[in-house]
């Protein structure tokens, strides 16, 4: 007769408290009664040489005190100068050569950004800001990407001009992605002063001044956090039987003593803005492996989410949402973990060990659209 030695699971949780910047709230962007045209995101400037050496740029720029898209022309013409001596050779002008370079045709796409004449809001709550989106070049070169803020309303300070965020270099005819951080010290800070504010953000990718292309988005800045906390450890009991024949679950329970789940939501919006909710997502970030033998026990936690068995991967699961949050409101997701939510361990009967297994899991925060 061999006795089995009842083993010991547990899952070491991490958390991770992410804020996120983004909400699809749609402001369409008012302009004067005089203007004539709209913004467009999607920026295009080309240029054209004909067989006379002259040369026409044309380039859509924003005019950020009216809010308008102005249209600029210049022509420039490459004149050839010959000497005063008797020599047939021709002394062409060397600032006409200058002049006379082509442009490219870029198209730029940022993710913060609709696409379309409407801005589309995000949140800013401080610190570094992430940027990101495509671009297209019918040249390959490099290009310099630039940020430009303008404050629409409210209180906050006035940004500098411009910010250089870095240069990508870019092949000819290919959509590419790229990534930037506006950094905090461009920013203006979020404080009393500034909460409830609006700034229009322009990003640039250009050529030259005069050739670029652009998309616009808005920051409305928000005072508070959306922060989560989560329990150092789920337990999931012990002196677990090892000579299981039938597959069951384990449901987790966080010790005493240990914070819970929670999303604590702290934020101040601006008045004109809509109130947004959040999701809370989890993946896997170890499997439940034993201290001793180094057994993995593949697919063994789950998540239960009303009665809905998710197996952690590295996929984000569904943990709980909000599709318009309550400011000021902390939301304790743990308090209604029972038989059908929260954490599960499921192993395989026959595969566990006798000896302790521990893994890891993300939880991950994200701020969503509120729901219209």
């Amino acid at each position: 007769m061999i006795a089995a030695k009842a083993g010991t699971y547990q899952l070491q949780a991490r958390t991770t408290t992410l804020q996120s910047n983004q909400q699809t709230v749609t402001v369409t962007d008012m302009q004067s009664a005089t203007e004539t045209t709209t913004e467009k995101n999607d920026s295009t400037a080309t240029v054209t040489t004909p067989e006379d050496n002259s040369s026409t740029s044309v380039a859509e720029s924003n005019n950020t005190s009216s809010s308008s898209t102005t249209t600029a022309s210049s022509s420039v013409t490459s004149e050839k100068e010959f000497s005063a001596s008797t020599s047939t050779t021709p002394v062409l002008n060397s600032k006409s050569i200058i002049q006379s370079r082509a442009s490219s045709t870029i198209s730029l796409k940022v993710d913060q950004s609709s696409g379309t004449s409407s801005l589309l809001t995000n949140n800013y709550y401080g610190g570094d800001y992430q940027v990101s989106g495509t671009v297209w070049d019918n040249t390959a070169e490099t290009l310099s990407f630039y940020a430009m803020m303008t404050k629409r309303d409210g209180n906050g300070a006035t940004p500098a001009k411009e910010q250089l965020l870095g240069t990508v270099k870019v092949a000819s005819n290919v959509q590419q992605s790229w990534q930037f951080t506006i950094p905090d010290s461009y920013l203006p800070d979020v404080n009393t002063q500034s909460a409830g504010s609006h700034y229009r953000v322009r990003i640039e990718a250009r050529q030259t001044t005069s050739n670029f292309g652009s998309a616009n988005f808005q920051l409305a800045y928000v005072q508070g956090n959306l922060g989560l906390t989560a329990p150092s450890m789920v337990n999931f009991g012990d002196n677990l039987s090892v000579t299981e024949t039938e597959k069951r679950t384990f449901l987790g329970k966080i010790a005493a003593g240990d914070q819970p789940l929670a999303v604590n939501d702290t934020r101040i919006f601006p008045a004109s803005s809509t109130i947004n909710g959040w999701q809370l997502t989890v993946s896997l970030a170890q499997q439940m492996t034993g201290a001793s033998t180094g057994t993995v026990l593949t697919d063994s936690l789950h998540y239960l989410n009303n009665g809905t068995d998710y197996t952690l991967s590295s996929a984000a699961s569904p943990v709980a949402s909000l599709q318009t949050a309550t400011p000021g409101k902390n939301t304790v997701i743990s308090d209604t973990w029972n038989a059908q939510n929260g954490l599960a361990f499921e192993p395989t009967p026959g595969q566990p060990k006798s000896e302790q297994y521990s893994g890891s899991v993300t939880w991950n925060l994200q701020e969503t659209p509120a729901n219209k």
